[in-house]
Parts: C-alpha cells; sequence; structure tokens
C-alpha cells in the first residue's frame, strides 16, 4: 500500500497544491502559507513532475485546474475539510480545561509556578496557560481566567478573594551591615543607603512613610535610589546596594537562604495584598474551580511559612 510520500513526494507539496487550487491563485497562495510565489510554482513543478501529469493550465497570471488537477484537488481539498473539522472538535472539547492564569512575573516566579508544577501532576487533563501581566492589564473574560492582582481587593464587575496579604519590614544583604555595631534603627538608618520602588500604590512601600510612622529622622529626609520595577528593587537589595521595604511573601526564599536579612524587628502589616480575581460565571467550569480549589490550598500554606518565617528570630540580624 502506498504512502502520502510515495503518492505526491513531498506532503508540503500537496498543501501548496490544495491552497493553489482552492484560490486558482499562486500569489494569493503564497500569501496564505506565509512564502513566495516562486516556491509556489516549485512546489506545484514539482509534484506534477513526481505524479508525471499537469494539474494546473496557465495562461499568463492566470491558472485553471486540468482535469487530472480537479480530481486530486477534490479529494485532497475534502480530506483537508476533514482534517480541519477534527481538530476544530478536538478543540473544542479541551477549550474548557485550559484555564489562564494571569499575573505580574515577580508573582509568577515566585509562587505560580511552583504551584502549577504540582497542580498539573494532579490533573493532568487541564491545559494551564500563564501569562505575565501588568497589575492593570485588563482581565480575559472569553475564556476561563484567573487573574491574580495587587489592591485592596475591590475589582467593580468581578469576583475576588484575598490570596494573602502582604507584610513588609527593612531587609537588606548582610554584607552592608558588616561595620554596623548598633542595632537601634535610628543609627542604623542614618547611614544605610536606602532603595524604593516610587509611587507604588501601598504607602508603606515609601521610606518617608516609615520615618513619619516610626519617629526615624533619617528616613523622612534622605534621598532612596528610586528603582521603578520591584524584582529589580529585591535584585539591587541582594548585590547590596542598599535597604528596601522587604515583602514576606517576596523575600522568604532570599531570607532562607541568607542573601537578605531582616535588620530591625520594626513589621508593617498592610492593608493591601495579592487577590484572585474572576468572573464568577466560571465557577461552572468544573476544570476552573479544580484550580482554583488548588492555588487556594497552595496559598494557605504560602502563608503558613511565611508567618513562620516571621516569628523566626533567628533571620533577624544582631550586630
Amino acid at each position: 500500500m502506498k504512502n502520502l510520500r510515495s503518492a505526491v513526494g513531498t506532503p508540503s507539496a500537496i498543501i501548496a497544491f490544495e491552497t493553489a487550487g482552492r484560490h486558482l491563485n499562486f500569489s494569493k497562495a503564497a500569501d496564505e502559507l506565509n512564502v513566495s510565489q516562486p516556491a509556489i510554482s516549485r512546489q506545484i513543478r514539482n509534484l506534477e513532475a513526481h505524479i508525471g501529469r499537469p494539474l494546473f493550465i496557465r495562461r499568463g497570471n492566470k491558472v485553471q485546474l486540468t482535469e487530472q488537477g480537479r480530481i486530486l484537488f477534490e479529494a485532497t481539498s475534502g480530506s483537508f475539510q476533514q482534517i480541519i473539522a477534527a481538530v476544530d472538535q478536538i478543540v473544542e472539547g479541551t477549550r474548557d480545561k485550559v484555564i489562564k492564569l494571569q499575573s505580574q512575573p515577580i508573582l509568577i516566579s515566585t509562587f505560580l509556578i511552583p504551584a502549577v508544577i504540582e497542580l498539573q501532576r494532579a490533573f493532568p487533563d487541564v491545559l494551564i496557560d500563564i501569562q505575565a501581566s501588568d497589575n492593570n492589564a485588563a482581565i480575559d473574560n472569553e475564556r476561563p481566567t484567573i487573574a491574580i492582582l495587587y489592591g485592596d481587593g475591590n475589582w467593580p464587575g468581578m469576583k475576588s478573594e484575598l490570596l494573602f496579604r502582604d507584610v513588609y519590614f527593612p531587609t537588606c544583604h548582610p554584607l552592608l551591615l558588616k561595620e554596623i555595631r548598633s542595632a537601634d534603627p535610628a543609627e542604623l538608618f542614618s547611614r544605610l543607603p536606602l532603595v524604593q520602588i516610587p509611587n507604588f500604590i501601598d504607602p508603606w512601600m515609601e521610606w518617608r512613610k516609615w520615618g513619619e510612622h516610626f519617629g526615624i529622622d533619617s528616613l523622612t529626609t534622605k534621598r532612596p535610589q528610586f528603582i521603578n520595577d520591584y524584582e529589580m528593587l529585591l535584585r539591587a537589595c541582594r548585590s547590596g546596594q542598599g535597604v528596601a521595604v522587604g515583602a514576606i511573601h517576596f523575600v522568604r526564599e532570599a531570607l532562607a537562604e541568607g542573601s537578605l536579612v531582616r535588620i530591625t524587628e520594626l513589621t508593617v502589616n498592610s492593608n493591601f495584598g495579592f487577590h484572585f480575581v474572576y468572573d464568577r460565571t466560571w465557577l461552572e467550569n468544573r476544570a476552573f474551580v479544580d484550580v482554583l480549589s488548588w492555588l487556594r490550598d497552595c496559598a494557605e500554606d504560602t502563608r503558613q511559612q511565611c508567618q513562620a518565617m516571621l516569628e523566626n528570630k533567628e533571620l533577624l540580624w544582631r550586630p
């Protein structure tokens, strides 16, 4: 029994033929397949040479199918339509099992990717589409989507659930403290450089707010180095460029490995945090509910780990 290659030469030639036969125009076929017009002509000539029969009548820029070409076109076109219909059926059957997760890059790397690795082992039939986006990006309501957004929980028209609320504290690389002999916050901050993310939604990310609240003059007068991305800010902090306001959920790994330390016991509980945000109608989708439930459990594990680290005095710097 012949196979496709022995019958037509290369599969790409039969694709080129079907497209050209449908358009009756080699240039339009080239546009559809994103190749050059000479490439289409070459594929057709190779197919005709392999079969030993002309498939098109060429008259200038116009082409027509020969009788042999018509027979082959009807066969290929029908087969391709069956393939398209089969693919559509497969895609339609799995569409509701594709769950989109949308969040900021820093949360994707620290929370989502570790969670999704385990999730896909538990639900191998569910396909996870992770997309990095700005916190203000529109939420895709055309397909099952769980956005994880930072804010106060208010997203009109959407359901939101608190993932975890931020706990802040001053943190830096331990080498920055090498010459420091006092744990007094006023002295510490008077001697250490500061790094800060500007214009953040939560005012507790600003050193001036800390200075005013805790009565530390140097925090209200010293100008910090501004870095407008929190992930880059933490990278600068880990490299010893200054003291940053550390959010426990994003610095816990650095604390555990020792590349960052808490420099004082000063701690602030934020009114802001990360939330699951989604359209309520997707709660009728079983795969969506399974993923959401799994992420809730992962969030609870993360909260417990972070609380344990906050209570661990060994992670607090001592002179």
